[in-house]
C-alpha cells in the first residue's frame, strides 16, 4: 500500500478495543543470547485471529509457543522473538516496533500457505516518535522483570496496545487535516533540526531558512509532534546523545558540545526528565547489559 496514509486507515481498521484485549494471554521475552540477533527496539505483538508459532527467550533457555488467539505478545529491547519458519497455521497479527524516533507497525495477515510478506499486509511507519508516556511505561515493564515481577509488568501489556492505539488515532487526525504544503514544511523542519543538531539552530533560522513565519514554525511543530519547537528540539538533541552514550567514549561535557547542549549539567537535567536517571547510569547500563550478554 503505495499511500501512507491508506496504510494507516487500514491499520487502524483492525486496532479494535473489545473482550479480545482483556482476554488476551500475556506473554514475554527479555532475555537473548548474544549469538542471536535483535531489533534492539522494545515489540508489541497481538495476535487477533488464528495461532501465531513462535520461538523466544525466557531465561536461559529457548522456547517455541503456539499463541492462539488473543494473545499479547512483548519483547523487550534486548529480548529475542520471531516467528516459526514454515509456519502452516493462518493468523492474523499485528505489531508494534518502538524505535527513538518513529513507531513502526503492520498487520501480519498470513494464510499458511504462501511465504510473507503476502500482499494483503499493511505496513505503515510514522514520522514521530510515541510519546514520553509510552517509553516510560516500556522502561517500568522492564524494570519491574529486572525485579522478579513479571505478573505485575504483563498486566501494563494492555495499556501499552491502547496508548499506541491512542498515539495512532491521533496520527490519523491530524493527516486527514493536514495538506501537501504543510507537510513538505515540517519534513524540513526535521531535517533541519537533525543536520544542525549541534549549533542549536533556532526556531528563527528556521523560518528564515524556510520562508516561513516562525509562529507557523510552531504551529506545525504543534500539529505534527504535539510539542511546542523547544520540546522538539530537545528530544532531536537527546536523541542523538542516547547514541553518542551508546556507540562513544565521550565524557559527559563533550557529548554535550556535539549535542547542543548549553553545559553537561543541563544534558543531565533534560536526560533525567525523560530517563528518569542520569546519562552516567544509561551508560552504565547499557555496559552492564553487554557483559550479561558476553
Amino acid at each position: 500500500m503505495d499511500n501512507p496514509n491508506d496504510a494507516l486507515k487500514t491499520l487502524l481498521s483492525f486496532c479494535r478495543e473489545d473482550s479480545r484485549l482483556k482476554d488476551a494471554a500475556p506473554i514475554a521475552f527479555f532475555e537473548s543470547s548474544k549469538a542471536r540477533w535483535t531489533h534492539g527496539v522494545p515489540r508489541l505483538l497481538f495476535v487477533l485471529e488464528g495461532v501465531y508459532g513462535l520461538s523466544g527467550q525466557q531465561g536461559d533457555t529457548i522456547q517455541e509457543r503456539f499463541c492462539a488467539a488473543p494473545a499479547l505478545l512483548y519483547c523487550s529491547r534486548n529480548g529475542w522473538m520471531q516467528g516459526i519458519d514454515g509456519q502452516q497455521e493462518p493468523f492474523v497479527a499485528l505489531s508494534f516496533s518502538y524505535f527513538p524516533s518513529f513507531l513502526r507497525s503492520m498487520v501480519i495477515d498470513y494464510d499458511g500457505v504462501h511465504e510473507p510478506p503476502m500482499p494483503r499486509d499493511v505496513f505503515f511507519t510514522s514520522r514521530t516518535a510515541v510519546g514520553d508516556e509510552v517509553f516510560r511505561l516500556i522502561d517500568a515493564i522492564d524494570s519491574l522483570h529486572q525485579a522478579g515481577q513479571d505478573d505485575v509488568a504483563m498486566e501494563m501489556l494492555p495499556l501499552l496496545y491502547r496508548l499506541t492505539l491512542r498515539f495512532l488515532r491521533s496520527l490519523n487526525e491530524t493527516t486527514s487535516r493536514h495538506n501537501d504544503y504543510s507537510y513538505k514544511r515540517w519534513m524540513w523542519i526535521q531535517e533541519l533540526l537533525r543536520v544542525h543538531c549541534r549549533e542549536g539552530i533556532s526556531r528563527e533560522g528556521i523560518a528564515r531558512q524556510l520562508h516561513i513565519s516562525p509562529s507557523y514554525v510552531s504551529r506545525l511543530c504543534r500539529q505534527f509532534a504535539q510539542m511546542n519547537f523547544q520540546q522538539l528540539r530537545r528530544s532531536f538533541q537527546l536523541e542523538e546523545a542516547e547514541t553518542l552514550l551508546k556507540q562513544s567514549n565521550l565524557n559527559l561535557k563533550e557529548i554535550a558540545v556535539q549535542c547542543g547542549f548549553a553545559d553537561s549539567n543541563y544534558l543531565i537535567r533534560c536526560f533525567r526528565q525523560k530517563h528518569g536517571q542520569t546519562p552516567s547510569a544509561y551508560r552504565k547500563s547499557l555496559r552492564r547489559n553487554e557483559i550479561y550478554e558476553n
